[in-house]
C-alpha cells in the first residue's frame, strides 16, 4: 500500500477556485520574474522551443510530493514571493481542515481530517 497514490475528487466550485488561483500565481511569477529562467515549464506562453536550446529531462519520483507539503512552509513561501496577506490566507484555507474519505472496491472509509499536504 505504500506505493498507492489516491485520486482526489474535488468539488466543482473548489476546482474552479483552485484553477483561478493557479492562473493568478502564474501571472505573478512571470510579472515579478520570481522563477529561475530554467523553471518556467507551466508558465503561460513559455515552452522549450522558445530559445532554440536543448531540452534536458530528468525523471524524479514525486509520487507522494503533494502529501508531504507542509502548509506552514507553503504559507511562508507565498509570503516570500510577495502575495498579499489576504491572498496567502485564502490559499492556506483551501487546504486547512479538509475532510477526506477513501473509496475502495469494498467500502467507504470513515471520514477523517487531512492533517497536512495539498491535493
Amino acid at each position: 500500500m505504500s506505493n498507492v497514490r489516491p485520486i482526489t475528487l474535488l468539488e466543482v466550485v473548489r476546482k474552479i477556485f483552485t484553477k483561478f488561483i493557479s492562473m493568478q500565481l502564474s501571472d505573478i511569477l512571470q510579472k515579478r520574474d520570481i522563477l529561475c529562467k530554467a523553471n518556467y515549464c507551466e508558465l503561460k506562453d513559455k515552452d522549450a522551443k522558445e530559445n532554440s536550446k536543448e531540452l534536458w529531462i530528468v525523471l524524479q519520483d514525486i509520487t507522494k510530493a503533494f502529501d508531504s507539503i507542509s502548509l506552514n512552509f507553503l504559507q511562508l513561501t507565498l509570503k516570500r514571493i510577495g502575495l498579499p496577506p489576504h491572498a496567502v490566507q485564502c490559499i492556506i484555507n483551501i487546504f486547512k481542515g479538509r475532510k477526506v474519505q477513501i473509496a475502495t472496491a469494498f467500502e467507504l472509509s470513515p471520514i477523517f481530517q487531512a492533517e497536512d499536504g495539498i491535493d
